[in-house]
């Protein structure tokens, strides 16, 4: 596939390509994988590991776009249906997003939130930050979190879904917060329950325990 977008594209062909690219990855092509490297969660990995992984049509759209040098599949067909063009940005494999730039969709198409690092889930934050500062021209300001709505389904990281679901429902933020809270809370204790019975399984099984005896210990500190 040419990294050269010409000068006047087709919008049909490049759907195309899209899915051409999602029909090599199904059938494990290796020359899929250079195109689908572009995608944040795919940028270090293996082929073996890049083909093994499922991936949807708009991923491949999505690596697409970036390997026609655009922030993402929406910007590359409006580059394809207006003659003055897109706004293409730099190929370099890191792909970095311009801050106040409105690249919500790319990060939600990107790797899922719950798999980010701490680090990874800032642009993922910052872009919905562009969302709602792109729709603060609305008087009403929970209707500028509104614009968050098509965010709630697709991420899975469970405080973020937990404080984005009624911020978004128009709940007000001090409440929003405090849901927050008690659910962090809960989350901790959750955590902190699953280390401490994996230390006392590892105790007993070090002290020789029957497995019916672990199984039963780990259970009661659930």
């Amino acid at each position: 596939m040419s990294e050269k977008l010409p000068p006047r594209p087709n919008l049909e062909h490049l759907k195309k390509q899209a899915k051409d690219l999602l029909r090599a990855h199904g059938a494990r092509a290796p020359s899929a994988c250079t195109i689908l490297r572009r995608l944040r969660q795919f940028r270090d990995e293996p082929d073996e590991r890049i083909l093994g992984t499922a991936i949807s049509l708009a991923d491949a759209q999505f690596a697409l776009a970036l390997e026609y040098g655009f922030r993402g599949w929406t910007d590359l067909i409006e580059h394809a249906t207006d003659d003055k063009g897109g706004f293409p940005m730099s190929t370099e494999n890191d792909s970095v997003f311009p801050l106040g730039e409105d690249n919500l969709d790319a990060e939600l198409a990107g790797k899922p939130a719950s798999q980010r690092t701490t680090a990874e889930l800032i642009p993922l934050l910052a872009a919905m930050s562009a969302r709602v500062l792109k729709n603060t021209k609305m008087k009403d300001e929970y209707a500028a979190v509104g614009s968050l709505e098509s965010a709630v389904g697709q991420v899975d990281e469970d405080l973020l879904r937990t404080g984005l679901k009624p911020l978004v429902d128009g709940a007000d933020r001090e409440i929003v917060r405090e849901i927050m809270i008690a659910r962090k809370k809960a989350l901790l204790a959750e955590h902190e329950r699953r280390l401490d019975m994996i230390i006392a399984a590892l105790q007993a099984i070090a002290a020789g325990e029957s497995p019916m005896l672990i199984r039963e210990r780990c259970r009661a500190m659930l």
